[in-house]
């Protein structure tokens, strides 16, 4: 039988994160001239290593809510208004090593989690 996983950053890294949320509405292609708007959480990381870590002038936390809050009540494009495609669109602007984004539906939850 197989041995244990490696993980998947290597040992001894931090995954520092944080979480905000955005409001934003799209029109869905099902939908022709309809607009309807989600309540998306999103939760950013990005890996530490801590042999070479200096702590940021800006926080985590800051860069993360600002990075989201071009997404934040704006009518989303096609490209964008996925959840995949909202986690993508942050990871590659944040730099991000992860991004999960997703919103509540029906006494359950629905997202993605996009990786670097």
């Amino acid at each position: 039988s197989p041995g244990p996983r490696a993980p998947r950053w290597g040992s001894g890294v931090i995954l520092q994160w944080a979480e905000t949320q955005i409001d934003s509405a799209h029109s869905p292609e099902h939908l022709p001239g309809e607009l309807h708007g989600h309540t998306w959480f999103v939760r950013a990381a990005k890996l530490i290593d801590p042999a070479h870590y200096t702590p940021s002038v800006i926080p985590w936390h800051v860069t993360v809510e600002k990075t989201a809050a071009a997404f934040d009540h704006r009518h989303l494009q096609s490209g964008e208004a996925l959840a995949e495609q909202l986690a993508a669109k942050i990871g590659q602007v944040l730099g991000a090593a992860e991004v999960e984004v997703w919103r509540f539906i029906r006494g359950g939850k629905v997202g993605a989690t996009w990786r670097s």
